[in-house]
């Protein structure tokens, strides 16, 4: 008997879960600089192609960067230079995160269509951009965006095999072949137990055609690096095989990161298994079934972060697209009132603070902010404050308006933190991007180097510190000091002077005294 969801009344409302995903993509991308880490390096790493590097070889700074695979780099260089007219290099460069993640929630529709049918595939994407883990990656240039529109693909086209088995072949091979170029072999091994699915429907010419595509689509680039960059290659072949060795077994971190990290799918998806316990071999609950499993093995022989999570995200999502529908009705409405109060909840509360800031009242609240960054003064606008009023007025209507289905909790919960996301960019955007920019650093060093500063060592310089002076001020060091007139020295408060060097400069971002730049001037 052939896995349903038993659909029970009407699905999501389609116009809604397109209005959701388009705000939920584009709010937060634009109108801030890069931040410190993920944000920082990859738009170096963009920048670096923007700018006249070589599109083989990623590199921070003028320097290769073996930590990175080119697929997302490629994407958001073009979007730059196709977006220079009207938008800084860094918010062009952010929208190829909304393409990819548009391509996720695509992806991931088709899937859920073919698997649990017409509701479940409007349902997939709320579920997708409710998923509380996905909010930063899917908000910042990270390759984890690309990542993630691989996999969907490839499990969509896993799903297509029985129905289109050529086109689901060829989306499979596909999908795996740009998870390689857009992750690595950390994002594509743990999709290669898919490949079984297609050998026990004995459809023997789909396999060859997923495998024979994924591979020319994943050595494409390594074949290029082998040809004209061996030394790269050696080098970013390294970096690969240390990632994917196992780092201990399961501990709480685990317990406690994917918890939050999957919430809500990761505690619907097991529902969808209990309640289709007798039809696991069935390739709706089959394919995601055998997708999780790899996955959460992958993920507790790593260590609890985005690159080990990513895996388990889209065969969870799947699972809880068929297993939604089949809530009881007292676990979906907890869900429900939980959603509704939280949410609610967070309105209010950025909304007083955007208050606090804006006029110092309440008091304490306002002192709070001041405190973590020291020296911001908020300052009203227009165009924000509509676009939060907007946010609220609509969050009001999805809660007193929304018709009743067993999708209304999974709506209301996307809505939620669309809503909640939109009113922290458009109301606390400026706060948070003055403590986690380093433009004002920066550009006060950059006072500080004379023009003609030659070659400018380093000690102690992080990853996004060097993308941040590549990117603001245009200023690549090198490892040491020999035989250069300047050194900048990352530390904490604490300063011990390098011996034969004089301090010419030092800063820090305004809320993070615990990071310190130091400029120093050979004696």
């Amino acid at each position: 008997m052939p896995f349903s969801p038993e659909p029970r009344q009407a699905g999501p409302q389609p116009w809604l879960v397109l209005i959701l995903c388009a705000v939920y993509l584009l709010a937060g991308l634009i109108g801030h600089d890069p931040w410190k880490s993920e944000d920082a390096i990859n738009l170096a790493i963009v920048h670096g192609f923007f700018s006249g590097g070589d599109w083989r070889m990623p590199a921070l700074a003028g320097e290769p960067w073996s930590d990175a695979e080119p697929l997302y780099h490629w994407l958001a260089a073009v979007s730059a230079s196709a977006t220079g007219a009207l938008l800084p290099f860094h918010d062009g460069a952010r929208l190829a995160s909304a393409l990819f993640g548009g391509l996720f929630l695509a992806f991931l529709a088709g899937a859920a269509r073919r698997l649990y049918g017409h509701e479940a595939a409007w349902g997939a994407p709320l579920l997708a951009i409710g998923t509380l883990g996905l909010l930063v990656p899917m908000h910042e240039a990270q390759p984890a965006t690309a990542i993630l529109a691989a996999m969907a693909g490839t499990y969509w086209g896993t799903a297509l095999l029985g129905e289109r088995p050529y086109a689901g072949a060829l989306l499979m091979g596909a999908g795996l072949g740009a998870s390689f170029l857009a992750g690595g072999v950390g994002a594509a091994l743990p999709l290669l137990t898919l490949l079984a699915i297609p050998l026990l429907q004995r459809r023997w010419m789909a396999f060859a055609i997923a495998l024979c595509l994924g591979t020319a689509v994943a050595s494409a680039w390594p074949m290029l690096l082998a040809r004209q960059e061996p030394a790269f290659l050696d080098a970013w072949w390294t970096a690969e095989l240390a990632s994917i060795e196992p780092r201990g077994g399961f501990s709480f971190d685990h317990a406690q990161w994917l918890g939050w990290f999957a919430w809500p799918v990761l505690f619907i998806a097991p529902w969808a298994l209990w309640r289709g316990r007798r039809q696991l071999s069935a390739p709706p609950l089959a394919l995601p079934l055998v997708g999780t499993v790899t996955a959460a093995a992958w993920f507790l022989a790593h260590e609890a972060r985005v690159p080990a999570t990513l895996p388990l995200l889209p065969p969870l999502i799947l699972l809880a697209a068929a297993g939604t529908e089949r809530l009881r009705r007292g676990a979906a409405n907890g869900w429900d009132w939980f959603g509704m109060m939280t949410f609610s909840i967070i309105a209010g509360l950025i909304w007083l603070g955007s208050v606090a800031m804006l006029t110092g009242w309440p008091p304490k609240i306002a002192n709070n902010f001041a405190k973590l960054e020291p020296g911001f003064v908020a300052e009203f606008s227009l165009p924000a404050m509509l676009a939060a009023l907007i946010a609220t007025v609509a969050w009001i209507m999805v809660l007193v308006r929304l018709p009743r289905s067993p999708w209304r909790v999974a709506s209301r919960w996307a809505a939620g933190v669309t809503v909640a996301w939109v009113l922290l960019a458009a109301l606390w955007m400026p706060w948070i991007d003055y403590g986690k920019t380093y433009r004002p650093v920066i550009n006060s060093l950059r006072q500080a180097l004379p023009t003609d500063s030659g070659c400018i060592g380093r000690r102690g310089l992080g990853a996004p510190q060097r993308a941040a002076l590549d990117y603001f001020g245009g200023i690549r060091t090198r490892v040491g000091s020999k035989g250069c007139q300047w050194l900048i020295v990352q530390g904490g408060a604490r300063e011990i002077i390098p011996a034969g060097w004089s301090k010419a400069w030092e800063g820090h971002r305004p809320g993070d005294k615990g990071e310190w730049l130091r400029l120093y001037r050979r004696d």
